[in-house]
């Protein structure tokens, strides 16, 4: 039977990490919400930002619903013939109402602190506006932007959370530990 994670967490968690080591380790197909996104601000030689990314969703949103996003992901996902599906960046409830349709599917949230995150976020440089945040700048964002306030809700929904404060290697683990309990 298919495997399909969807993994949730606040920016900088380990997500994206967790992403990339099933992909390496298993073979596993990996779709990110943001994907869609970056493609389209690249297209048009727009710079990607979290608030372009913002402002971006809002328009397909306006024009094609709330849920565009979560809907083609969601189809990405079930027409995938992978037997390992991972779906970074689950945020928000109709990301969640479309996946848990699919037979297979698990929200993991993962998690670390507020001062290791936004270290993480500034060191990986990501988007062009992340490595000159302060932690109060990363902070505000976080209580304030709206891809980020609705992630406590989508967590409460998760039925496994891993805590990422340690090393990567320990994150692996966990990780394996997770599969294992899933298979």
């Amino acid at each position: 039977m298919k495997l399909i994670l969807g993994l949730t967490g606040e920016k900088a968690g380990g997500k994206g990490t967790a992403a990339a080591y099933l992909k390496k380790r298993y073979g596993a197909s990996t779709y990110r919400f943001s994907d869609s996104l970056t493609n389209t601000l690249n297209l048009f030689g727009i710079t990607v930002s979290r608030p372009n990314q913002i402002k971006l969703f809002e328009i397909l949103s306006n024009a094609f619903g709330t849920d565009v996003l979560a809907r083609a992901i969601r189809g990405l996902a079930d027409r995938d013939t992978n037997e390992l599906v991972v779906v970074d960046g689950v945020r928000r409830m109709p990301d969640i109402q479309y996946l848990k349709e699919l037979p297979g599917f698990h929200l993991i949230y993962i998690t670390a602190l507020q001062p290791l995150r936004y270290e993480r976020s500034v060191e990986r440089n990501e988007k062009t506006d992340e490595s000159g945040l302060t932690f109060e700048q990363f902070a505000h964002e976080e209580a304030t932007a709206s891809t980020e306030v609705t992630i406590p809700g989508v967590a409460a929904h998760a039925e496994i959370k891993i805590e990422n404060n340690d090393t990567q290697e320990e994150l692996y683990r966990k990780i394996e530990k997770l599969i294992s309990k899933l298979n």
